[in-house]
């Protein structure tokens, strides 16, 4: 069940309906009654999609939920530590199962056979669990936290399983927090400003995913499907084309889910803002996927030392954080090559004084960033296209054709943009209207943001509610008549597969 499908939208009504009929009920045991409906809810929300996996959800819940709870009674002795290793080992041992365990089989029976060995290991037909990436990191964070001491276990085992299997985020995050479940101990009551705020930024994420998204990817499989028959240019264009076809459809999940949170009066976790402004790539990495990369450095940067070494070790600690985030993607090599490919982007960065620039962008006339700044921002757009070829790449010898390609002598004729489904020098203007949008409003949570707050008479709330309906009308229209797909799932959300 997608959120850009029909069948999402009658199933979240109904819950809805009931998620806030109960709250209603007047009883201590209120907030419980609540938490459990959405229990019920997520772990049908991920059986739709994965039922065979929801033992594995449910099992490895309740040991951590036990494992927190005896880490915290035991805290200062030695079996504390023993619970905490064993726990955080457990939960990367779930990823490297059923993710990894066939891709180190065959990169040993390769390398073996490389140097003259034959050796017949067994490869078993794993199916890596949907989401498990992402709830496992959620068990992970529960038990380094507790250690730390910077939360209690939970004592509610129902408050604790909505937190590790909540709908909106498990399939493909954000990856929030252990605090989460704070919100989770007080009854959630319908909030008109609230839910209409998410029902515009889920609006905004759907917008992205099928007007933007799904039409770009039409273009991008076509050129990829037969990348010889395109010239170097082309490729070059596609590449582009794809990083901001993972940007809209992986940031629209985002929205998507904050907004039904937002609906149902939680907040999630932000995970991106406005990452293709960014100067640097430290920069950028502070505005893209920021659940992961707060995850990364909290529990494996700091972990190492963090900043409080020398700029060797400081380096050393950079780069394995993201190939951490290279394997974290996906089990092949090159997935490896783009943790890499980000790690080797920090070197320069980190001897120079744009490491330390925490300044916003300036603006200049109009508005729009200053020439240097611009020239900044591209150069590491480009760099991020070009390391996101990798992620298209079904493997490291596609990935090396479409490069060897592409860095032709056709590099420099005009690009071939005859197999887009749509009207290109429209669709671009379109993109850079999208992108003038995120610029002007990249002061907000997401570009159609805004609020009641200020408007004191009764005209101007009612203006600003009708104003908020239109919007997310119009916002439906433009899906309807200008989504490629329509409704259903033939589009699956890319991070998925992560």
């Amino acid at each position: 069940m997608y959120f850009n499908s029909i069948p999402f939208f009658i199933y979240f009504c109904g819950f809805f309906t009931l998620y806030f009929a109960v709250s209603k009920i007047k009883s201590t045991q209120q907030p419980l009654i609540q938490n459990t409906l959405l229990l019920v809810a997520s772990y049908f929300f991920y059986g739709i999609v994965d039922w065979s996996m929801l033992f594995l959800l449910f099992a490895s819940t309740i040991l951590f939920f036990f494992f927190g709870k005896e880490i915290r009674k035991q805290q200062g002795n030695k079996r504390s530590t023993i619970l905490t290793v064993l726990s955080v080992v457990i939960g990367i041992g779930m990823l490297l199962y059923f993710k990894y365990f066939n891709f180190f089989i065959d990169s040993i029976t390769s390398l073996m056979s490389a140097i003259g060995l034959q050796i017949d290991l067994p490869v078993s037909q794993i199916l890596a669990p949907l989401g498990i990436s992402y709830f496992s990191f959620k068990l992970i964070s529960y038990i380094i936290e507790i250690r730390r001491g910077n939360i209690e276990p939970e004592s509610n085992l129902v408050n604790f399983a909505c937190y590790i299997a909540f709908f909106p985020t498990i399939m493909s995050g954000p990856i929030d927090r252990p605090k989460f479940m704070l919100q989770l101990k007080h009854t959630r009551t319908f909030n008109y400003d609230m839910a209409m705020d998410g029902t515009i930024q889920f609006s905004w994420g759907l917008l992205k995913k099928m007007l933007i998204a799904d039409n770009i990817a039409i273009f991008v499989n076509k050129v990829w499907e037969n990348m010889e028959s395109y010239s170097g240019s082309t490729l070059a264009v596609t590449a582009i084309l794809f990083c901001i076809q993972i940007y809209a459809d992986f940031s629209g999940y985002s929205d998507m889910a904050i907004g039904v949170g937002k609906i149902m009066g939680i907040n999630v976790t932000p995970n991106f803002k406005y990452p293709f402004f960014a100067r640097n790539i430290s920069e950028f990495w502070k505005k893209w996927h920021i659940s992961l990369t707060s995850w990364l450095t909290d529990y494996i940067y700091i972990t190492l030392g963090g900043s409080r070494c020398g700029n060797v070790k400081r380096y050393r600690n950079i780069f394995l954080v993201f190939l951490a985030s290279g394997l974290w993607h996906g089990a092949d090599w090159t997935f490896i090559l783009w943790g890499i490919f980000h790690g080797l982007l920090f070197a320069p960065l980190l001897f120079s004084r744009d490491f330390f620039n925490k300044g916003d962008s300036q603006s200049w006339i109009l508005g729009l960033p200053r020439p240097l700044d611009f020239a900044k921002m591209v150069g590491i757009f480009l760099l991020v296209s070009f390391g996101f070829i990798l992620f298209k790449a079904s493997s490291v010898e596609q990935f090396f054709a479409y490069i060897n390609h592409m860095f032709s002598f056709s590099l420099f004729s005009m690009p071939d943009l005859s197999q887009a489904d749509i009207p290109t020098s429209c669709y671009f203007k379109y993109l850079a209207f999208f992108f003038l949008i995120e610029w002007y409003r990249r002061k907000k949570e997401y570009p159609l943001q805004f609020s009641t707050e200020g408007r004191s008479s009764l005209l101007g709330v009612t203006g600003i509610c009708l104003a908020k309906v239109l919007l997310c009308a119009t916002i439906a229209l433009l899906i309807v008549y200008f989504g490629k797909y329509g409704w259903g799932n033939e589009a699956a959300f890319i991070y998925f597969k992560f």
